[in-house]
């Protein structure tokens, strides 16, 4: 263990030319799972005062400078629920381990069901997000609302 650990520590630094200061040099590999690591495709469930049995929610999001956005689909896949070009978009701010400002704007635009669900979440190791939301559609006030992902891989 003591030899692997040697390993990993020359792998990540070095000493410079004077000999008395170690540096660590940035590891690029993981920088960028870090960086890319949130983008791409998260399923799970939603539910709402209106709709309290779980249905399938997928949402394909990239996050560039801070800002989530992406498109939002009431299926378990990428393809729109009821046709047309997609169910919806997605937007929120990181804030940590957060996503704040998030509003999912429906589109349903073969179903004639706009509507518009804002709310806040939680990120739980790049793996899972939960957002709590309240909002309007052609169905009437949803509070209450739920949305658990899971990342895809």
């Amino acid at each position: 263990m003591k030899i692997l650990s040697l390993i990993l520590i020359s792998m990540t630094s070095f000493v410079n030319c004077s000999g008395d200061e170690e540096e660590i040099v940035p590891d690029p590999v993981n920088e960028e799972i870090e960086e890319t690591g949130f983008d791409g495709v998260w399923s799970g469930t939603g539910t709402s005062s209106l709709f309290p049995t779980p249905y399938a929610v997928t949402f394909d999001l990239i996050e560039e400078e801070g800002v989530v956005s992406g498109k939002f689909y009431i299926t378990s896949s990428t393809r729109p629920a009821f046709g047309g070009s997609d169910d919806g978009t997605f937007e929120a701010a990181f804030a940590g381990d957060s996503l704040v400002d998030v509003k999912v704007t429906q589109i349903l635009d073969n179903m004639n069901c706009p509507g518009v669900f804002e709310g806040a979440g939680i990120i739980k190791d790049n793996k899972e997000i939960r957002i709590n939301w309240t909002g309007t559609d052609c169905s009437g006030f949803h509070d209450n609302g739920i949305f658990r992902l899971r990342k895809k891989n």
